[in-house]
C-alpha cells in the first residue's frame, strides 16, 4: 500500500524555515523529523509576515488546492491553522504538543479538541504525562474528561549515528533552552555559581519574546563567564555536538509535554537531571531506557546538594555512557518512529 499524501502546516518561527540547520523549538523539531523521514509529506510554511497580515490562510488554501492531500497532519494549537482545517471534510491528525501550564487558553483548546473529535479526527499526545494533565484541566473546565484520544505519539527520535563524546568531560552539567524566563535555562548558572561546577547553557541568540520583563532577563544573562559557559546561536549539528561533551543535561522547565534534548542527552550517552513540579514527576523521565538514567529533583535545592548529585552522576564510565546511548537508540529508533507515522496516517484514511 502506497503511503498517502499528507499536507502539514509549518509555521515558521524567528524566520526560520523547515529547511533551515538551525531549530526554533520542539514543535519545529518534529515537523522537520517527520518531512525529512516519513514519505510523502507536504510542509506548507506560512511565515510571521503571512500570519500578521492574515493572508496565510489564503496560502494554505491554495497549497490545499494544488496538492490534492490525502491527510492534514497539524501541531500547533491555533485554530486558523490546526483545528479549524475540520472544513476540509479530510482526515486530520492532530498530534498535541502543548506543554503542561495552565492558562486561558487552554479552555479554548480543549473545546477545540471536543470539536475535533466530534469532527472524526484523530487526536493524539505525546506523552501520558501531558494526557492526564489536560484529562485533568478538561474535567475541571468542561466536567469531563478528554474523549476519543487515539493514543501517544513520540515527539522525536534518534538517528542511531548519534555518537558518545570519548574525551574527558568539558561541562559537568549542561542545559538546552530558549532564554525566555518560563524555561529559565540560566538556573543552572545561578545554582552553579556558588559551586565548582562547570556548566553550560546553550540557547538561541536574541531575544524572542519582545516585553520588558523578558528583555531584562535576556539583557541579565549576558554576563555569565567560565566557568558559567554560554553558546548561543549554534545549529542544530553544533547544539548535539557542544552538549555530548557535557556529564549531565538538566531539564529546567517543569512542564514539558514530552521532551526532545532529553532524547538528544541520553542518546549521547549523558544521564538527565529533572527539575519537578509538585508531582514529583516529568514527561521526560519516560523517554529514559531506564529508571538509572535520570534523577528528579526540586527548582529550589541547595546548590550544594545540587553539586553532589550532578557529581555523583557523572561517576559513569565512559562503558556506562555507551550503554545509556545504545539502550536510547533502541527504545527510539527512527525504523519505529517511521513505522508508527506511517500506521497513523494510514489509519486515518
Amino acid at each position: 500500500m502506497s503511503s498517502p499524501k499528507v499536507l502539514m502546516p509549518y509555521l515558521v518561527q524567528n524566520g526560520l524555515s523547515i529547511h533551515s540547520n538551525k531549530i526554533f523549538g520542539g514543535i519545529e523539531r518534529f515537523k522537520k523529523l517527520v518531512y525529512e523521514n516519513v514519505s510523502n509529506i507536504i510542509p506548507i510554511e506560512i511565515t510571521e509576515e503571512q500570519r500578521k497580515k492574515r493572508t496565510g490562510k489564503g496560502s494554505l488554501h491554495f497549497e490545499m488546492w494544488t496538492n490534492q492531500p490525502d491527510v492534514i497532519f497539524i501541531n500547533d494549537a491555533s485554530k486558523i491553522y490546526g483545528s479549524d482545517l475540520t472544513r476540509y471534510d479530510l482526515p486530520i491528525v492532530w498530534l498535541c504538543h502543548e506543554p503542561l501550564e495552565r492558562t486561558m487558553k487552554n479552555i479554548e483548546m480543549l473545546k477545540a479538541f471536543e470539536k475535533f473529535t466530534n469532527s472524526g479526527g484523530h487526536l493524539y499526545f505525546v506523552s501520558q504525562h501531558q494526557h492526564e494533565f489536560f484529562d485533568a484541566q478538561s474535567k475541571r473546565i468542561l466536567g469531563h474528561t478528554i474523549k476519543n484520544v487515539k493514543g501517544y505519539l513520540n515527539s522525536s527520535c534518534c538517528s542511531g549515528t548519534e555518537n558518545v563524546y570519548s574525551e574527558d568531560r568539558e561541562f559537568d552539567a549542561v542545559t538546552i533552552g530558549r532564554t525566555i524566563r518560563s524555561k529559565d535555562p540560566f538556573w543552572l548558572h545561578r545554582k552553579g555559581q556558588s559551586t565548582n561546577l562547570k556548566t553550560a547553557v546553550i540557547t538561541g541568540s536574541n531575544n524572542i519574546l519582545k516585553n520588558p520583563k523578558e528583555q531584562d532577563y535576556f539583557d541579565f544573562n549576558l554576563k555569565w563567564q567560565e566557568p558559567q559557559f554560554v553558546f548561543r546561536g549554534l545549529s542544530h549539528p553544533e547544539t548535539l555536538y557542544t552538549m555530548s561533551k557535557g556529564g549531565v543535561l538538566v531539564s529546567t522547565w517543569p512542564l514539558e509535554s514530552w521532551g526532545i534534548t532529553a532524547l538528544e542527552a541520553l542518546s549521547h550517552g549523558l544521564s538527565i537531571l529533572m527539575i519537578t513540579d509538585s508531582s514529583n514527576k516529568h514527561a521526560s523521565q519516560y523517554i529514559a531506557a531506564s529508571d538509572t538514567h535520570y534523577r528528579c529533583i526540586k527548582r529550589g535545592i541547595n546548590p550544594k546538594e545540587l553539586e553532589e548529585i550532578v557529581n555523583d552522576m557523572n561517576k559513569i564510565s565512559l562503558t556506562d555512557r555507551r550503554n545509556i546511548a545504545k539502550m536510547t537508540q533502541e527504545k527510539h529508533s527512527l525504523d519505529k518512529f517511521k513505522e508508527t507515522m506511517n500506521r497513523v496516517f494510514r489509519e486515518a484514511l
